[in-house]
């Protein structure tokens, strides 16, 4: 009878492969992934995290669309916080004529440069008149198509102010006779305007 003879061959098959150690690089690698893991988790939670000021005694949050406050029991959003548009002059009586209002004509030209950014700024302002009680007609400065009043700053008086909107080289609010003539040289200005004439109205900014 022939004996079986171990070989070495055999002998490896009785026994468990050794583990592979893993390779320097890898583990670099591994350890690198980790840490741009955390650092998109921390920009992520940062973001999602609003920073909030206050002015005035009014809570400002900031949210990817813009200012949120709370205003009489009721959010309302803004492009800009108060402390980027309070250059703005507005006097003291454009801003009680505007507040204390019952009616107020708001105008400007049909064909006027800005028509888009006046149109869109008008149109914002009328849930600010609206909380004050103050019933906004839009109108227009000469006669149109739309079925608009006619209205310039000749028509304005204590009792129904006109507030104005135009195209200039400038960015200014002016009071003239009871017209309030708010005046932008670009549409981002415009939207700055228009967010002043709101904390106005409002009472945000005196």
């Amino acid at each position: 009878m022939k004996k079986f003879k171990h070989s070495r061959k055999n002998l490896n098959l009785d026994q468990p492969e050794p583990k592979k150690r893993m390779s320097s690089k890898a583990i670099l690698s591994i350890v690198l992934a980790g840490i741009m893991a955390v650092s998109i988790i921390g920009f992520v939670s940062t973001n999602i995290i609003s920073p909030t000021t206050e002015y005035n005694d009014i809570q400002f949050r900031q949210t990817p669309a813009g200012w949120v406050a709370e205003i009489n029991e009721e959010e309302m959003l803004f492009t800009n916080h108060p402390l980027d548009v309070e250059h703005l002059n507005l006097s003291v009586e454009a801003a009680a004529a505007l507040r204390d209002a019952k009616i107020i004509y708001v105008t400007s030209a049909v064909d006027d440069s800005l028509r888009e950014s006046i149109s869109q700024t008008m149109y914002d302002l009328i849930p600010a008149f609206q909380k004050k009680n103050i019933y906004a007609v839009l109108s227009f400065t000469e006669n149109t198509t739309y079925n608009k009043p006619v209205v310039t700053c000749s028509n304005a008086t204590a009792f129904v102010p006109v507030l104005y909107f135009r195209n200039s080289t400038t960015t200014q609010i002016t009071n003239q006779n009871n017209c309030i003539i708010a005046e932008a040289n670009a549409p981002i200005n415009m939207i700055k305007i228009r967010d002043r004439l709101m904390y106005a109205v409002l009472g945000v900014i005196s």
